[in-house]
């Protein structure tokens, strides 16, 4: 059967202080492609110093992308999903202000529901903020939709 341990791998992600880690997949890598194309957006950072490290080798084909002044945005193609992937911040991160509703906007333009639910959960999050997520959970959202809204809303930035 499809869902059988042995059709499955995982990939974890850690935060840990001024590290950010992707670890190798695990299990059935024979289900996943052999490399992979990592866009990472670290929401609410301002763009800073950083190494990335595949493996024990620093790696330095990285693209940045800018789209929102509000996030520290990357992009490292081609890594094997056997080797581990370390962002090291090495003089910390800073804060930036960022706009909740900006933030949810293109999960919202994604989700397949009505104009006046999206309508009603944009204004939700502009005057709630991060207090929005007891509302939002009292609209009994798609709960892949309302996981990556709380997601968005409960983000810790250090």
């Amino acid at each position: 059967p499809e869902d059988a341990d042995e059709n499955w791998a995982e990939t974890l992600f850690e935060k840990n202080g001024n590290k950010f880690v992707i670890s190798p997949a695990k299990g059935n890598t024979d289900v996943i492609p052999s490399t992979r194309t990592w866009k990472l957006c670290f929401c609410g950072i301002r763009k800073c110093p950083l190494k990335v490290y595949v493996g024990d080798c620093e790696w330095d084909e990285i693209s940045e992308w800018k789209k929102d002044p509000s996030m520290l945005e990357i992009i490292l193609k081609d890594i094997p999903v056997s080797r581990e992937i370390r962002i090291e911040f090495p003089e910390g991160t800073t804060e930036c202000l960022h706009d909740l509703g900006e933030e949810v906007y293109p999960v919202l333009e994604r989700a397949q529901i009505s104009y006046d639910l999206k309508s009603d959960i944009l204004r939700t999050v502009q005057k709630l903020g991060q207090g929005a997520v007891a509302s939002l959970n009292a609209m009994h959202l798609n709960p892949a939709l309302y996981g990556e809204l709380v997601e968005i809303l409960t983000a810790e930035i250090e």
